[in-house]
């Protein structure tokens, strides 16, 4: 028995290590080029109040209702390409400050647009030929963010939409982060830590079923 617990460490180290996470952004002091939306202001980058507690956050705020609209969109790149056609899912963190000012709801999306590509054939895009940009929920905004509280956003990357993406690897994709509120006065939310996770290489996991494979092993001959 004692071989066969020395083993069950390694195999869940394996496991671990499988699906990557890189935070792409946090906003640590700078902006890094995104950009705030039409209606949204932009309140700088700030360590109170935010998202992770002594790391920078972004403050953003807005006086209008928000009907599924973009919030803030980053810059275009083919390292962002490269890394979403590989992707298992996107999240971020957000904090919402107060309920009543964003009208007892806050829902939010993740949407791409590589530009000079061609995401219809996508089906949580517009399927118009020529579309640039889609939606990881299929415009659906499934996720509801605790209002007044911290809450982690995350969507899966469709492989569909991963395909279309990778037609085209040598174009510029940018990520766009959009909510649904609505709101009755000034709301005030902080962004941070914006992951992509990615999917594990084949190499990865042939070395989990084999090593699954031989754990089995082991305990039969035990048993």
């Amino acid at each position: 028995m004692k071989r066969i617990i020395s083993f069950i460490p390694i195999l869940a180290l394996a496991v671990m290590n499988a699906s990557a996470s890189t935070v792409v952004e946090s906003w640590e002091g700078t902006l890094d080029g995104w950009t705030v939306a039409s209606g949204w202001s932009s309140q700088g980058t700030v360590t109170t109040n935010g998202v992770t507690q002594g790391s920078y956050s972004w403050r953003l705020s807005e006086s209008a209702a928000d009907g599924g609209n973009p919030v803030a969109y980053s810059t275009a790149s083919t390292a962002l390409t490269s890394m979403l056609i590989n992707a298992a899912s996107l999240s971020f963190d957000v904090k919402s400050i107060g309920t009543a000012s964003f009208g007892g709801y806050l829902y939010f999306d993740i949407e791409v647009q590589q530009i000079g590509g061609d995401l219809s054939g996508y089906t949580g895009s517009n399927t118009s030929p020529g579309n640039q940009y889609a939606s990881l929920s299929a415009y659906a905004f499934t996720q509801h963010a605790t209002l007044n509280s911290e809450y982690t956003v995350t969507y899966a990357m469709p492989a569909l939409l991963a395909s279309e993406l990778g037609a085209n690897p040598s174009l510029a994709t940018s990520i766009y982060i959009s909510a649904w509120a609505g709101k009755t006065g000034t709301s005030v939310m902080y962004l941070d830590n914006l992951t992509v996770t990615s999917v594990p290489e084949p190499g990865t996991l042939m070395l989990l079923g084999g090593m699954g494979g031989l754990f089995g092993l082991i305990l039969r001959r035990r048993q």
